[in-house]
């Protein structure tokens, strides 16, 4: 109503976390509006962000020693707020909501974490906030959305983030990368909060195929960026025939991490329906693939070497599907949202955790403490609206009661990590 608020991180005087409110009716001229929440004990409020939705007031910020973006709503900006019904929706702080209009939102917030080489990395995360109802959940962007995983586990955790061989240490490994994400299957790390950290490996071992939409080739020209182990037969990047399956131009890595530029002549491909297609199906020292940089240009360009194969039949043993699993239902699972929410939290002594995932999928929810050991582990199965909940008593796996404190559910699904929320056992 043409007032203007500034939400702030305060102590009252007798030292009790806060969030003050001052107002102004030009942006200039501030007056103290008093406290909008007054917590129960001394930790601070920090990094406060204030909206309203529908009618309701939503406070998002990050409380000392519990971490995290906690979240609050209220009817009133006056009165409401009871910090026993606030949920943690990420493990990020700093949080900031932009309203896209629509019902549309960008949640930001920012992490810190250290490097296996010791060196404390900073970013800031942009994610879609949606809503079940007034409360938020954050959805993962997933940079390989409208890519299939057609088999295998080598693209559970990709695309890999920044310069992942430098955060272990490893300074001799240049990778020639673009921007921040690109193809790394030897990499295990998917980037600020998700689960994995920097400097992490799969290894070689890890195998799987993943193949992009169909789309028609309108350009002359394709660049990408390539590099790997020479294994022309089962590493390698390739644009196939949609109709066929078959491989019409392949490159492979040269026995080094570092991408180096490949140039397709797609002059004889204008008009045809085509998929990309990124294999590893190799356990060999090397016996992985980086790729990054793939662009489709209308110039025409004498095209770069590749490999000395010719282009042949798609192998049917890399496109194979597991048995039981349609390509559709693949597809479903690669964009499956899966975000989790608990009430209360904190709790004392039993929490309610919801997942929301894909109908009839079979996931595991794992809680653990902050030094990383299971406390309890849960199969789960989604019912036909995706839906499933989680009772947990803040007991061990041995059903001895657990100390207050901080903990984390995590959801995964085989391997992959889908989601994580942390708890506040306040006994």
């Amino acid at each position: 109503n043409g007032v203007c608020y500034l939400v702030q991180t305060a102590h009252t005087l007798d030292w009790m976390g806060a969030i003050a409110l001052a107002r102004s009716d030009d942006y200039f001229t501030w007056s103290d509006a008093g406290p909008l929440y007054v917590h129960g004990n001394w930790h601070a409020l920090e990094s406060p962000f204030l909206m309203k939705r529908n009618g309701v007031y939503h406070l998002f910020f990050t409380e000392e020693e519990v971490g995290g973006v906690s979240h609050m709503s209220s009817d009133s900006l006056a009165s409401g707020w009871n910090i026993v019904r606030r949920s943690i929706i990420d493990s990020g702080h700093a949080a900031e909501v932009l309203d896209l209009g629509s019902d549309s939102y960008i949640i930001s917030r920012h992490s810190s974490y250290s490097s296996a080489a010791g060196s404390v990395v900073s970013s800031i995360r942009f994610d879609t906030l949606s809503w079940t109802g007034d409360e938020p959940y954050v959805r993962m962007t997933n940079l390989l959305d409208g890519w299939t995983v057609l088999w295998g586990d080598a693209f559970e955790c990709q695309p890999v983030f920044g310069n992942n061989p430098r955060f272990r240490g490893d300074y001799t490994t240049e990778v020639g990368f673009e921007g921040n994400w690109w193809i790394g299957t030897y990499e295990r790390f998917g980037g600020p909060l998700t689960g994995t950290e920097p400097g992490s490996v799969q290894g070689d071992e890890a195998r799987g195929a993943i193949r992009s939409k169909t789309f028609t080739v309108t350009g002359y020209s394709m660049r990408l960026l390539v590099g790997g182990g020479a294994y022309p037969d089962s590493c390698y990047v390739a644009l196939c025939d949609a109709s066929s399956g078959n491989i019409l131009l392949r490159a492979t890595g040269a026995n080094s991490d570092l991408l180096s530029e490949r140039i397709w002549n797609l002059s004889h491909y204008r008009g045809k329906g085509v998929y990309l297609t990124i294999v590893d199906n190799c356990v060999s020292p090397f016996g992985h693939i980086n790729v990054d940089g793939i662009e489709e240009r209308m110039t025409v360009v004498r095209p770069t070497p590749n490999d000395d194969r010719p282009p042949g039949k798609y192998d049917k043993n890399i496109a194979a599907l597991p048995a039981g699993v349609s390509s559709r239902e693949r597809d479903e699972s690669l964009r499956r949202e899966a975000p989790l929410t608990c009430s209360p939290n904190p709790f004392n002594p039993t929490t309610r955790i919801l997942v929301r995932s894909s109908p009839n999928a079979v996931l595991t929810l794992s809680i653990y403490d902050i030094a990383g050991r299971t406390m309890g582990e849960f199969k789960t199965r989604t019912n036909g609206r995706g839906e499933a909940a989680v009772v947990w008593n803040g007991t061990d796996r041995g059903g001895a009661p657990l100390p207050s404190g901080v903990y984390f559910a995590m959801l995964k699904d085989g391997r992959c990590i889908l989601s994580r929320i942390k708890l506040v056992l306040a006994r």
